[in-house]
């Protein structure tokens, strides 16, 4: 496992390494002072991981894939900044930002779709967590039933099309997993019963979820016919 993180790590171009470290270094720094929030800018240390990603996307994911992983880190980074502010009327502003960003998610997984046994009972996951986050949260969910169900299909659907997507290095499916549990984690914690530290779990799965999806989406078609 660790000679293949060196092969990986080589394989990187000079402006890749760069940004990885600056993705690292950031999203470390702001999981390390979230209980300090909030503090002046502090958005913006939020959002410069998820930013340093999106270079990495459009500048080495080739052709519609790539532009669609750009402009969902886009996305995903306003959607930080709603979740960010202060008051719930943010709060559907948060899932529509993050909505738009799992449907170019899908739209860059979807592509020559496959039912390989090895990697399809993967999809279970995402229909199941989603079916318990759904009892569990739909019923307390008030005026915000519907958004939040069109969300949380999208999320589900999202996770599916990195299972079921033949180009899809599979990294990418671990960070859907983890974007998952995250928005789960912002949901439980919003709607449904206080979580101790909340913010760390929250970030700890997020930030991990979005390099996961980026790295996984910037590997080559040989990396991708080697794993699938």
């Amino acid at each position: 496992m660790l000679s293949n993180w060196k092969l990986y790590y080589r394989e990187l171009s000079a402006f890749e390494k760069v940004n990885y470290l600056i993705f690292t270094i950031f999203s470390l720094a702001y999981i390390l002072t979230l209980q300090y929030r909030p503090y002046a800018f502090s958005y913006v240390i939020k959002i410069i991981p998820i930013l340093s990603l999106s270079f990495i996307s459009i500048l080495y994911i080739p052709g519609r894939k790539g532009k669609y992983i750009f402009i969902g880190l886009l996305f995903s980074a306003a959607g930080d900044i709603f979740l960010a502010m202060e008051g719930d009327k943010y709060f559907i502003y948060w899932l529509g930002a993050f909505g738009f960003a799992h449907i170019m998610y899908i739209s860059a997984f979807l592509k020559n779709i496959t039912l390989k046994r090895k990697r399809s009972f993967l999809s279970l996951f995402f229909v199941i967590y989603g079916l318990i986050i759904g009892y569990l949260l739909l019923p307390n969910l008030g005026k915000m039933f519907i958004p939040a169900t069109i969300y949380l299909l999208l999320l589900a659907f999202s996770g599916i099309s990195s299972v079921i997507g033949r180009d899809n290095y599979y990294m990418v499916i671990p960070g859907t997993m983890l974007f998952m549990i995250s928005d789960s984690i912002i949901a439980v914690n919003t709607y449904l019963t206080k979580i101790p530290h909340s913010s760390f779990w929250i970030m700890l799965t997020y930030f991990p979820a979005q390099l996961l999806i980026t790295y996984g989406s910037a590997k080559t078609e040989v990396s991708v016919k080697k794993h699938s």
